[in-house]
């Protein structure tokens, strides 16, 4: 009698410690989503290209702003800057002090096209728990340790500018 209720115990103590890890498991999973929660709703893309200049659409579809933005033309395609840190150009690079809910634009420099060159937007941004995080142009999103202008290393002075609200019909008025 004496082995079976050890035994039945140890079943117990068993069951309940992987009841436990499995709630702290589901825990740490709901923590990590909810930290992503307001990155997952921000993203970029190319809106036009034009000789001089190239607009980039900023959508931010959470409820909060986010801020100091670094936006980069980079080239999902053709010879170049496949992500940010590559990036040495920074004419092809924008700094927008706040992305207020809704969709905006920026633009950066022209010029960019040469064979098979097809460009691609990425966007890194710190939210409004002051995480830092940066969208690729393939669309995957990393968390990244330090402000997204120390990040990629934009020289001083920073010149933050404001996003310019995207028309209702989504276009761009073209070159200045």
């Amino acid at each position: 009698a004496a082995v079976g209720t050890v035994g039945a115990f140890a079943v117990g103590f068993i069951q309940i410690w992987r009841e436990r890890r499995a709630r702290r498991q589901l825990e740490v999973h709901a923590a990590a989503r909810e930290r992503r929660a307001q990155a997952e709703r921000i993203s970029a893309w190319l809106l036009q290209g034009g000789e001089r200049r190239t607009a980039i659409a900023l959508s931010n579809r959470s409820e909060a702003p986010v801020y100091e933005a670094v936006v980069s033309l980079v080239l999902i395609q053709g010879a170049g800057p496949r992500i940010g840190e590559e990036l040495q150009e920074h004419e092809y690079r924008s700094t927008v002090a706040v992305i207020p809910p809704g969709e905006s634009y920026t633009t950066v420099a022209g010029g960019w096209g040469g064979m098979s060159r097809v460009p691609g937007a990425e966007i890194s941004f710190t939210d409004a728990q002051g995480a830092h995080w940066v969208r690729r142009a393939d669309g995957t999103l990393l968390e990244i340790d330090q402000e997204p202008a120390d990040h990629f290393q934009v020289p001083q002075p920073r010149g933050w500018i404001t996003p310019h609200s995207l028309p209702a019909d989504r276009s761009w008025p073209g070159d200045p």
